[in-house]
């Protein structure tokens, strides 16, 4: 299992449709869930390999593939931005079944 945390302030989605999807689990075996935890486990497995000067793309790309991914559980694709901002991401190095990264604002 992959997690992620970060705020929901930080998706660019309407947060009465996200609600719905905290806390639960959402598909990774294929389509945008199986995006995401590849790009999840590589980055966690592979963090020594990326400097910190690195930090707010990959940070961007996760919250893109997140906010995706949402966009995709509740047909919302529509309502994501181009762009997304600066932030700041930390993945912890845990055991493989166990691994969060976490954004920040």
């Amino acid at each position: 299992m992959v997690g992620v945390e970060l705020p929901k302030a930080l998706l660019p989605l309407p947060r009465h449709k996200t609600d719905a999807l905290v806390a639960r689990r959402l598909p990774g075996r294929e389509g945008m869930g199986s995006l995401l935890v590849g790009f999840l486990l590589r980055l966690t497995r592979s963090s020594d390999s990326f400097r910190s000067s690195d930090a707010s793309r990959l940070e961007t790309v996760l919250l893109d593939l997140v906010a995706a991914l949402f966009a995709h559980e509740i047909d919302a694709e529509d309502a994501l931005p181009s762009e997304t901002g600066h932030r700041y991401s930390r993945c912890g190095s845990g055991p493989s079944s166990t691994r969060t990264c976490t954004i920040r604002s």
